[in-house]
């Protein structure tokens, strides 16, 4: 399964990459959403676990052009974020959404077990 993680913090990449070791992934990092499009370009992943507050292009803006794109508009978009904010929830679930994750809040095991059911779902359709 394929996996673009589009996350500017070094950090928390580094946790990712631990968290996702011992399972069946392929991951790809992207530090903002020009870059993750431009990864999305060369390979369309499975999935997508993006967080929303990054330099140059945030993830909304990212997440509005995948919606707009025939090809990509179904890819399963995880949201990660530190914007505990109903809004913010309100606006990326009306862009179409598969999860929505503040990572303060959040174990590393149901983001873990949320890739796993979106990947596995887009693999099943194909």
């Amino acid at each position: 399964m394929n996996v673009l993680i589009v996350e500017d913090d070094v950090s928390l990449t580094s946790v990712y990459k631990s968290m996702f070791r011992d399972k069946m992934f392929n991951l790809r990092f992207a530090i903002n959403g020009i870059d993750g499009l431009e990864k999305i370009e060369e390979e369309t992943p499975d999935v997508v676990l993006l967080d929303i507050l990054m330099p140059k292009m945030n993830g909304i803006a990212m997440l509005k052009k995948i919606r707009k794109d025939k090809i990509l508009k179904d890819l399963p978009v995880i949201i990660t974020t530190n914007l505990d904010s109903r809004n913010t929830e309100e606006e990326v679930r009306k862009l179409g959404i598969s999860s929505f994750f503040v990572k303060a809040s959040t174990s590393s095991h149901d983001i873990v077990d949320a890739v796993k059911k979106f990947a596995y779902g887009r693999l099943q359709e194909n």
